[in-house]
């Protein structure tokens, strides 16, 4: 099943990267586990909610999206060791893919 509707958001830098820098998990959940947790987007319609391991996270956003877009905890864990730079943030989600500036990252769409 795909989504019917364009999946974008946009957020500000300061506080996408803000959630980055507070989501540590490092060597509490130990190797095995991060490679079986999952991140979590979803839009209400004024809110982005990013859940990183049973966390929420909102921030205010705007744009289009429908649905729970997840990846891995691996990549996200990657992803905050070099932070986007783009302001304001663009995230996507097209062709399987979870876009955050001009990286991406393998995900899955649900309804």
């Amino acid at each position: 099943m795909n989504p019917t509707g364009k999946l974008e958001v946009v957020v500000a830098l300061a506080e996408f990267v803000g959630i980055l820098k507070g989501a540590r998990f490092g060597t509490k959940l130990g190797k095995r586990n991060i490679a079986r947790e999952h991140v979590t987007f979803r839009f209400d319609g004024t809110k982005l909610t990013v859940t990183i391991v049973d966390i929420a996270h909102t921030l205010p956003a705007r744009g289009s999206w429908e649905g729970t877009v997840t990846v891995t905890l691996t990549f996200m864990g990657r992803f905050s060791k070099c932070p986007p730079t783009q302001d304001p943030l663009v995230i996507r989600y097209e062709d399987a893919r979870l876009k955050i500036g001009t990286t991406s990252f393998p995900a899955t769409w649900a309804p």
